[in-house]
């Protein structure tokens, strides 16, 4: 056994004894939702602005392979985590409206503008040494950011709108139209993922794009990458028992075939594979015993799609 697969197994030791209390726990209290269940922490890594700022780098620049090299005015993000920092990166770049939806309310103002502000320097010292924009550009920039910096205190813009839209499945008010929808290692979380696509799909006009970077690996529940889909039903239930909003195990196949089922054209899919440290085949549980080699081997994918 290497070092890497023992120091696994110890933490898998520890990680196992302190979730049979959870379960316990909930047993005893149906209420209780346990610690590193995703209600206060969010999630990614939103809170730091460079992260922010590589995540929108990636999704823009799908979205401007295949439309017009501009920036969508009407831009919705599922599961931006801990801050909207990656709205902000699209409202600095000269969005108009940004829709956050979510699962819970994970964001406050005072983060926000922390990530904005940093946002700004990391934007200014590419932007403005390196291009030498002209003083009206400089002045135009500066009056978004007050804007932006209002309606993030609060106060209503005429031209910049954020809305929080949580808890997105069950959100009873009129859903806004978008050009572009994006999430960045979400959908590997979202159970009802023909009720995502759907959603999607109302909310995008004819003619928008979806960029979606989706991570089909363990995250961390076994040592080899795609070794979730070795676990049993009956185990894994145990195991989202007391991690309600871990992955839902779906292979890229469910994605590709849910985005052509709501309507949408497939325009770009970049798949990563996962390496060597990946379990056999006769080793997956009975549920994915029919895997393609294309989903077996699949850790992650990026995919833009249009609305057709």
């Amino acid at each position: 056994m290497s070092f890497e697969r023992a120091r696994f197994e110890l933490f898998n030791l520890a990680r196992i004894a302190f979730r049979s209390a959870q379960y316990l726990f909930k047993k005893i209290n149906p209420n209780y939702f346990p610690i590193g269940g995703g209600l206060n922490t969010g999630g990614g890594g939103t809170n730091r602005a460079e992260y922010c700022k590589n995540v929108w780098g990636t999704h823009i620049g799908a979205f401007n392979m295949f439309a017009a090299p501009k920036i969508p005015r009407r831009i919705a993000e599922f599961g931006p985590g801990n801050s909207i920092g990656t709205g902000l990166c699209a409202l600095l770049c000269g969005a108009d409206e940004y829709y956050a939806f979510d699962a819970f309310y994970y964001g406050n103002i005072a983060e926000n503008i922390t990530v904005l502000e940093e946002l700004i320097k990391l934007y200014d010292n590419e932007n403005f040494d390196q291009i030498k924009r002209r003083e009206r550009e400089r002045e135009e920039r500066a009056d978004r950011l007050e804007k932006i910096k209002m309606v993030l205190n609060g106060e209503k813009g005429e031209t910049i709108k954020i809305d929080y839209i949580a808890t997105w499945e069950n959100y009873a008010a009129p859903l806004p139209k978008v050009d572009f929808v994006f999430s960045q290692a979400v959908l590997e979380h979202i159970d009802n993922l023909e009720n995502f696509y759907e959603t999607q799909a109302r909310i995008l006009d004819r003619g928008g794009f979806c960029s979606h970077q989706i991570d089909f690996r363990s995250h961390g529940e076994t040592f080899e990458w795609n070794g979730h889909y070795a676990i049993s039903e009956k185990k894994w239930r145990r195991i989202r028992y007391v991690r309600p909003y871990s992955i839902n195990r779906e292979p890229l196949s469910t994605h590709v075939n849910l985005l052509k089922k709501s309507g949408f054209e497939i325009v770009y899919l970049r798949k990563t594979e996962g390496g060597k440290n990946a379990i056999k085949r006769d080793r997956l549980a009975l549920k994915f015993r029919n895997l393609s080699d294309e989903d077996f081997m699949t850790s992650s994918a990026l995919i833009v799609a249009k609305k057709l």
